[in-house]
């Protein structure tokens, strides 16, 4: 099963299983979604200051970073694939990401099922069997604060399910490209649409508008991938997307946009915010990746490819899957986190790393 060679006008790249920085993105985005969950214990200067409020939040930034490293890498490791084969095989993309995805996942729902039916831990049934099998997205009212992080993974598959076989289909890398754009362009017009509703059922409108959110933050990863080896492109970054211009963007996209969509409320500056604000992170996002995947060499570069802020990115999967279970428990206190880290690292290692090999082969 092949794309045709029109997406092949990129040079042919060295096979590389790692691309610089983004374990370190990784780390990054696990430690804000962890502070998010961890407020409780933190100091209260820290946890009621407006950096914290703003930059962390309920931890959606780093699910951000999550969403546009994933739209960046899927596509890049899928072009590298036509540029070694000449073919992107569905099945065998389907399979890496069974094997990546799933026997973690399921560790941790089994878990989270012999605590219910042992008694420790009330799950309520709709909501577990649609976390259980990643449709807890269209659950109208979940329930569960041990499933409630399922709702980014379930995310994610829907990306992994439809984007491989959008790039098959578009047969030039031209139309892929501009799928991307399309559906960066059409998400604020999708937020117009479920804003302009009543009041009533606001949190079912948050939900679609944060889901949509994450359709930016896919595609803008996507995007960049798509855009990276094109002559034009590489120009052009090396040119504008700097150190000082991403710090600006990074801060705009985190700290900025979060701030006014807050102090924005229900005035006129509401809808803009909510509209473009998504969409103005995800790319500021997407910049700071650009930006450190090009140069390792840079002062925040070296940080993110420190070996333990690298190994923090490695083992952040099984992390965002056990923090939840922790967090759960405020009474723990700062024991929380050595608890989080030794059910991460024990997963990492008796699960994920034993798959890791028969992935290889698959690779």
């Amino acid at each position: 099963m092949g794309t045709t060679a029109a997406i092949a006008h990129r040079p042919a790249t060295p096979v590389r299983h790692d691309i610089p920085s983004l374990d370190g993105l990784r780390a990054l985005a696990i430690v804000i979604v962890v502070l998010s969950h961890t407020r409780a214990v933190l100091p209260a200067g820290v946890a009621q200051s407006g950096l914290f409020r703003y930059t962390v939040g309920g931890g959606l930034h780093g699910v951000q970073v999550f969403f546009v490293i994933s739209g960046y890498i899927i596509t890049t490791l899928l072009l590298r694939e036509f540029d070694r084969t000449g073919e992107i095989s569905l099945p065998r993309f389907y399979a890496r990401r069974v094997l990546r995805i799933f026997p973690a996942f399921y560790l941790y729902m089994l878990v989270l099922g012999l605590l219910w039916v042992t008694g420790f831990q009330r799950q309520d049934p709709s909501s577990f069997l649609s976390a259980a099998t990643y449709t807890i997205l269209y659950h109208p009212h979940p329930i569960g604060w041990t499933i409630e992080h399922t709702w980014s993974l379930s995310i994610e598959e829907q990306f992994y399910l439809l984007w491989p076989a959008i790039l098959l289909l578009a047969h030039r890398r031209r139309i892929a490209t501009g799928a991307a754009l399309a559906c960066l362009a059409a998400m604020p017009v999708l937020r117009i649409f479920i804003a302009g509703f009543s009041a009533q059922a606001l949190e079912t409108h948050n939900r679609l508008i944060v889901s949509s959110s994450a359709i930016d933050t896919l595609m803008a990863g996507c995007l960049l991938a798509l855009l990276a080896q094109t002559h034009g492109w590489r120009r052009w970054a090396e040119r504008w997307i700097t150190a000082w211009p991403v710090a600006a963007l990074v801060g705009i996209g985190m700290l900025v946009v979060p701030y006014a969509t807050t102090k924005a409320g229900a005035g006129p500056l509401a809808m803009p915010c909510v509209v473009l604000g998504f969409s103005v992170t995800g790319m500021s996002i997407a910049a700071a990746l650009e930006y450190v995947v090009r140069r390792p060499d840079s002062p925040f570069g070296r940080i993110l490819n420190a070996g333990p802020v690298r190994h923090l990115g490695i083992i952040s999967y099984s992390v965002y899957l056990w923090q939840q279970l922790f967090t759960g428990f405020p009474r723990l206190g700062l024991l929380m986190y050595p608890l989080i880290l030794i059910a991460a690292e024990l997963s990492f290692w008796l699960i994920e790393k034993p798959i890791m090999r028969l992935r290889a082969r698959l690779a």
